[in-house]
């Protein structure tokens, strides 16, 4: 229906009205849109097939590569681990390393499991972690259905030795040379090829689902070791400020990744929140000690006993 950001616009603006019935005066714009206008036809665009007009072919995926393992919950439980902590204290630790927070925060991440496989002492197999991006600021649109696209920044342990430094110098080339308009566009047009199929669609809906969810079970996730989501900032009026101590970003678990991460920014506060489908919490423990080593004051929340 819709991604991360289309959902935030909802969140703000459904908490704007609870605010609104408790007797404050929250006026629509900046992150809440107005009750009182219907849809524009943008907002309920289909952007992908506005924009998804490529002829070139874009880069092929990646290998299987390695996973975490751990004991798993019961089924449809998980675990959730949130550190919260000074928005602007993150990113100036990131700016003293020339990275962005998504690339600093997927370093660390792959750092994290680069060594953790080592201590396992099993077949070396490449690390990857997947980072969702908001194809508005490429594609300039106000839709609110899903218009976001996934890469996959990777590390080859039989290549040699990773120190911190290095991985996060080839995060920071490799998202900057594939974050440009007309690799997304050939991204976007070899995913819509599917959709346009006059085959698939003239398949029955029954063996459809039966054939997608195949398809994501051999190879969704095989392709990835941890996925790491960034929201950005959530824009609210100045009126609402008040009322929010900080967000909550959470993405849904998977199948094979033992913990998604989902970051979000609001209100000078940045949490980042785990969703595991493990017991053990030994990667979420690293992440969090690492940045309190940094300098930065992490405070844990957590639905773990």
């Amino acid at each position: 229906m819709t991604d991360g950001f289309g959902a935030s616009l909802f969140l703000s603006t459904l908490v704007a009205q609870y605010l609104r019935l408790c007797g404050q005066n929250i006026a629509a714009g900046a992150g809440v849109l107005s009750l009182e206008e219907e849809a524009t036809a943008e907002e309920l665009e289909d952007a992908f097939e506005r924009y998804g007009n490529s002829k070139g072919k874009p880069q092929k995926r990646g290998k299987f590569v390695y996973h975490a393992k751990g004991t798993r919950m019961p089924a449809h439980t998980f675990n959730i681990t949130t550190g919260i902590m000074s928005s602007q204290s993150v990113l100036d630790l990131a700016k003293k390393h020339n990275a962005t927070l998504t690339e600093f925060f997927a370093a660390i991440l792959l750092e994290i499991l680069y060594e953790k496989q080592k201590r396992e002492n099993r077949q070396q197999k490449e690390i990857s972690v997947q980072i969702p991006v908001n194809l508005r600021k490429a594609f300039p649109t106000s839709s609110l259905r899903n218009f976001t696209m996934c890469y996959d920044v990777r590390i080859d342990p039989k290549l040699g030795d990773y120190n911190f430094d290095e991985i996060l110098r080839q995060i920071s080339l490799y998202l900057r040379y594939i974050n440009n308009p007309k690799e997304l566009n050939a991204m976007m047009t070899q995913n819509l090829k599917l959709e346009r199929n006059m085959l698939l669609r003239l398949m029955p809906l029954a063996l459809k689902k039966i054939g997608v969810a195949l398809t994501f079970k051999l190879t969704a996730e095989q392709r990835t070791s941890v996925l790491l989501t960034n929201l950005g900032v959530m824009d609210i009026p100045k009126e609402m400020e008040g009322f929010v101590m900080h967000p909550y970003f959470m993405p849904a678990p998977g199948l094979l990744n033992g913990a998604r991460i989902g970051v979000g920014t609001c209100n000078g506060r940045l949490t980042v929140t785990f969703a595991n489908i493990y017991q053990e919490s030994d990667i979420e423990r690293e992440f969090f000690t690492r940045l309190v080593k940094m300098g930065v004051h992490v405070k844990i929340e957590s639905n773990r006993l």
